[in-house]
């Protein structure tokens, strides 16, 4: 999926909950200065992939690097110098550093969007720059399976984040 597909998933989305008084997913308004708002860098990709020892899918690329214009609530940063604005935000290492220290934590899991109940949507690296998708639920401690790769899991996003298509 490439980065104009991605886009247009996103602006939908946006556009669809518009008026709602609480959108799983909508543009970031003035609040934020877009100057404030960088995407991830190269150097803080080269260095999330060094940790995993892994290639990003691009679809996921695109997301993130997308995400400075739109708010989806839990999703992690990839950045590793973030805006003052994002102090409560974390990054994907350090809530894979902090999971991995309970001792149950697949270390394939790459999380990169968190519920704030300590379930997560995970990325788990696969040969050639895909990434499946998994649902890492706390309490039972299982991993679920929703997606063969982020664009699927790009398809399917309204009812990954709304529970709705």
């Amino acid at each position: 999926m490439d980065r104009e597909e991605v886009r247009a998933i996103l602006d939908a989305l946006a556009d669809k909950f518009l008026d709602d008084f609480s959108p799983p997913l909508e543009r970031w308004d003035d609040q934020y200065p877009r100057s404030e708002r960088r995407p991830p860098e190269r150097a803080d990709w080269a260095a999330l992939e060094a940790k995993f020892g892994c290639t990003f899918e691009d679809s996921y690329v695109h997301f993130m690097e997308l995400m400075v214009d739109y708010n989806l609530p839990g999703t992690l940063e990839v950045r590793r110098d973030r805006p003052s604005h994002y102090l409560d935000e974390q990054r994907i290492d350090q809530v894979w550093d902090h999971e991995m220290s309970f001792g149950d934590w697949d270390p394939a899991m790459i999380p990169f969007n968190a519920f704030g109940n300590g379930d997560f949507y995970c990325l788990k690296a696969m040969p050639e720059g895909r990434s499946e998708i998994w649902f890492r639920d706390h309490e039972s401690g299982e991993d679920e399976k929703v997606a063969d790769s982020f664009a699927e899991f790009l398809e399917r996003l309204e009812w990954h984040i709304n529970g709705t298509e």
